[in-house]
């Protein structure tokens, strides 16, 4: 694990509702409870405790303490310098952030439970319902303690005079939000996400995950915690629950028992969950148990194309053989060639994700901006318009020098501008990159006197902001023209991600690839393709860079379709990632053949089921006869078995690759900080849904495409995954409109 070094004390501070800054602060150790924070709180006040209900402020969305007071500072995911707010119970009994709930009273300690609290059985019992299990108080058991309140119900879901209502009733419906534990976001939004995808949501809320988590008659099962469990406990809690949220503090506890990089309430990246719960899921449900064996990659040596994807995919199923491998998985084509003898090399990779640039990879790519300029005041005209083919990652100082050009002004005596809305948002240094400048944001073009010069110079030299330093006089005028200044608003459509993906591109000199012709190191040229893709396909828009020196968020908007998203020009072959009796692997059926024993030759020509991969002996455990024991189950090596084909011709093949939206998982934010929400398309009533922590509402499809700068990863079901309660799809798409490649104009 990593090495992690905290105060042992935290200072903490509290404000009251109607103020911005605190007026009480605390310094406790983080093993002290929430009940003495408070009393310490309340004292540095002159109130008494219950005069006051405690909040916790996370960036605008306010989380209860009240219930929670038994619980420590560190359980709470509470850290120094956290501002706490104090909300004073008012002349009139009320309290302005909403009514205090009673505290659930303390279960007295009864008789050790069936499955210990947290447990994997403990979730699964717990799970028909939405009550979070109660985890066993420390020295104590069967003791146990509340889990940390949701917020107090909205209008939209407090009870009415009859009851719950409507639009609580809808929710309660198979909708239910996830609640934020505490900088946990990144979890409720994937989890979402997943939830939502028709058949891996059915293959876990049907339990037959259990049959490949526990292979009859393997010795090797699976030990210890299993997300698996916990997954399907939540979703049961998700689909069949009553209430219209989830607190999933047993989750949680179980993702950090497994992986402790979750530990705690830090802020993490929802892709980086995605793929450990993908990859903790189809792991926990792998028919491949033990060690594995170990497989080289494989070059194609001028081999057929199908004849080595065949080979990797058979490779991939005796190390990883699960029903959430056919959902996920696809296999990409990749293409190194040597620039100096040729040599060219080929291999075929798994995937479960694809990371899609947002930017091609060309250092020619331009596109389009548009640069209003000021013009001196003895000129007829006030404003100049231009249109500028630039480079997307280029230096601003290219774009100024082309413009200045443009309409006869000096460079060295000009700025560039970039403003958002009518405020001049910053003046852009020489060295800053243009793939920096927010979509549709103005730049504006303004020559510079000697005094402004000077300033520039001056500020340059302290290090100070060149747009700080401009006169009043030329700020306004610079923000009134921006209000009429014509926005370059370039954008990209997904489609031409996917082309900059597949373009061929010469590695840089840190990754050169090794040549077995040159025997040496070479800057090769690497071309990526896709040779199969998957029934549920997950895309990373490349959001993130990151450097030795800098880290940027890119808000470069995307445009997707909600249906209709054709990828077939980008798949090489119609066969499936795991074609159809052509692989071996769990649950084939299988011909016996090539035995040379006596015993062995009889055998020959005879079919059986392949039920699992011992992976001590590396045979194959085949029964021959339906209902025979495990005991008499044939072990055959892999070259001894031929899989049968399909009964049905073009089994072996995939249906075309055309994909709808299924979910999003959006990032508001920079780098280091933001939040994440989840749209959602339930395959219940086909409705499109957004889940913002525990606050679930109904959009408009046209909401979701929308979200082209905070759509961050994408998932598509192809479209003979399409549930019926989606209905027909639309007929063209809907798509986006067809034409405006990224960059044009």
């Amino acid at each position: 694990g990593e090495l992690r070094l905290e105060p042992r004390r935290l200072r903490l501070g509290a404000r009251r509702t109607s103020e911005r800054t605190p007026v009480a602060h605390a310094e406790l150790p983080k093993t002290a409870t929430v009940a003495e924070l408070k009393a310490q709180l309340c004292l540095a006040m002159g109130r008494g405790v219950e005069e006051v209900c405690l909040w916790q402020d996370s960036g605008g969305r306010s989380r209860l303490l009240e219930n929670c007071q038994e619980q420590t500072l560190e359980a709470c995911g509470l850290f120094g310098g956290d501002v706490l707010v104090l909300d004073e119970r008012q002349v009139n009994g009320t309290w302005p952030l909403g009514a205090r709930p009673t505290p659930p009273p303390r279960m007295a300690p009864g008789p050790p439970a069936a499955a210990p609290a947290g447990s994997a059985a403990a979730l699964v019992e717990a799970a028909g319902s939405n009550e979070e299990p109660e985890p066993e108080a420390e020295g104590q058991a069967g003791a146990a303690v509340a889990p940390a309140p949701l917020p107090p119900p909205t209008a939209a879901t407090a009870s009415g005079s009859g009851g719950r209502t409507r639009l609580e009733k809808r929710l309660a419906k198979r909708t239910a939000g996830i609640a934020n534990l505490g900088n946990t976001c990144f979890m409720g939004s994937s989890l979402q996400c997943l939830a939502n995808v028709p058949a891996l949501r059915d293959y876990f809320l049907s339990d037959k995950y259990h049959e490949a988590m526990f292979t009859p008659g393997s010795s090797a099962e699976p030990k210890g915690d299993r997300l698996a469990e916990g997954f399907a406990a939540l979703l049961r809690r998700l689909w069949r629950g009553e209430g219209t949220a989830v607190s999933p503090w047993s989750f949680k506890e179980l993702v950090e028992r497994i992986a402790d990089r979750f530990s705690g309430y830090r802020q993490h990246d929802s892709m980086e969950f995605v793929e450990f719960l993908i990859d903790g899921l189809k792991e926990d449900c792998n028919r491949v148990k033990g060690k594995k064996p170990y497989v080289e990659r494989a070059d194609a040596d001028g081999r057929p194309d199908g004849q080595v994807a065949l080979e990797a995919a058979n490779g991939f199923l005796l190390r990883n053989d699960s029903d959430v491998d056919d959902l996920f998985v696809g296999f990409e084509k990749i293409t190194t060639t040597c620039p100096n003898c040729g040599r060219e090399s080929v291999v075929f990779d798994p995937f479960l994700s694809v990371k899609v640039p947002l930017t091609s990879p060309r250092a020619d790519h331009e596109v389009q901006f548009a640069v209003t300029v000021l013009l001196p005041e003895s000129a007829q005209r006030q404003t100049s318009r231009l249109r500028i083919a630039a480079r997307r990652c280029g230096p601003a100082g290219a774009l100024l020098t082309v413009a200045a050009a443009r309409v006869g002004l000096d460079p060295r005596r000009c700025a560039l501008a970039e403003a958002r809305g009518a405020r001049l948002r910053r003046v852009l240094e020489e060295e800053d990159r243009l793939d920096d400048i927010m979509p549709c944001d103005a730049l504006l073009l303004f020559e510079l006197d000697e005094d402004m010069l000077d300033m520039r110079a001056m500020a340059r030299r302290r290090s100070m902001l060149v747009e700080d330093l401009l006169p009043m006089e030329l700020v306004d005028r610079l923000e009134q023209v921006a209000l009429r200044a014509e926005r370059h608003c370039f954008d990209t459509r997904l489609e031409s991600c996917f082309e900059w993906l597949t373009e061929r591109e010469q590695l840089s000199e840190q990754n050169a690839v090794y040549c077995s012709k040159c025997k040496e190191h070479r800057q090769a040229f690497k071309k990526v393709e896709f040779w199969s893709l998957p029934p549920v396909l997950v895309l990373q828009l490349k959001r993130f860079e990151y450097s030795s020196v800098t880290r940027r968020r890119l808000s470069t908007p995307v445009r997707f379709p909600a249906e209709g998203l054709d990828l077939s020009r980008f798949c090489l072959s119609e066969a499936a990632s795991f074609p159809e009796g052509r692989c071996l692997r769990a649950g084939q059926r299988v011909t016996i053949c090539g035995l040379q024993s006596a015993a062995g030759q009889k055998m020959n020509g005879t079919e059986g089921v392949a039920m699992y991969l011992d992976t001590g002996s590396s045979r194959w455990c085949v029964r021959l006869h339906e209902g025979d024991a495990s005991a008499d189950w044939k072990r055959l090596r892999g070259a001894n078995l031929e899989p049968v084909p399909p009964a049905a011709p073009g089994a072996a093949r995939a249906p075309r690759a055309v994909y709808d939206l299924v979910a999003i998982s959006k990032h508001m934010g920079a780098t280091t900080f933001g939040h994440y929400v989840a749209y959602a398309r339930s395959c219940e009533d086909g409705l499109w849904r957004l889940f913002d922590d525990d606050e679930v509402r109904e959009v408009e499809a046209e909401d979701v495409q929308a979200e082209t700068e905070g759509a961050y990863v994408l998932f598509y079901l192809r479209r003979d995954c399409r549930p019926p309660g989606w209905g027909p799809p639309q007929a063209g798409g809907p798509r986006e409109d067809r034409g405006g490649e990224a960059g044009s104009p």
